[in-house]
């Protein structure tokens, strides 16, 4: 679906709303911030979310997710430079955060497996610190709603949640996949919102 002018706006606002005040704007900040009416950002939100940027609960009249952001707290928090926190829907997700932001920031999250902590540094859009250092993750093959997509110590504890869920599609990644990957959502994005 193509995007509007009004789509774009909506969606970049959001997408800074998150890390500035760590939950999405109301829909009455979008339409201070924006200048738009109700009906102009409603549609908009709905074309957004038809389009996998984000998740909308019409009941509530409330943002719930856009990608990379959770407005719930998740297992995988995302420290941005000056302090401000984010919460991320998933694992590779987190890696889009310093992209997004142009911040070095501190993931953490639990192994899967185990509920070990995990944590990681990106600085200068490179990953400088993996603690534990052969920690992995397992990118879900659900292309929007990624529960799985997560962190684990290592391959081991991987390989054992995996006969636990022998059907689950996806595929290993080293942290520096899911940096690459979130450089390239980032830059896409970027790219689709000016």
């Amino acid at each position: 679906m193509n995007q509007t002018e009004t789509d774009r706006a909506v969606l970049r606002e959001v997408l800074r709303s998150f890390p500035r005040s760590g939950v999405p704007p109301t829909l009455d900040e979008l339409r201070e911030r924006l200048h738009l009416d109700s009906e102009k950002i409603l549609a908009a939100l709905g074309h957004l979310q038809a389009s996998g940027f984000l998740r909308f609960d019409t009941k509530s009249a409330r943002i719930t997710e856009a990608y990379p952001y959770s407005s719930f707290p998740t297992r995988h928090k995302v420290t941005l430079a000056d302090g401000r926190e984010v919460y991320c829907m998933c694992a590779i997700d987190t890696f889009y955060v310093p992209f997004l932001n142009d911040s070095d920031v501190r993931i953490r999250s639990n192994c899967l497996h185990c509920e070990t902590e995990v944590q990681l540094r990106v600085e200068g859009e490179e990953v400088s610190s993996v603690e534990p250092p052969d920690t992995v993750i397992w990118h879900s093959g659900a292309e929007y709603d990624c529960p799985n997509t997560n962190f684990f110590c290592n391959l081991d504890h991987l390989r054992a949640w995996r006969v636990r869920f022998p059907g689950e599609r996806g595929q290993v990644c080293t942290v520096e996949d899911a940096l690459a990957r979130g450089r390239k959502a980032v830059e896409q994005t970027r790219t689709l919102i000016g």
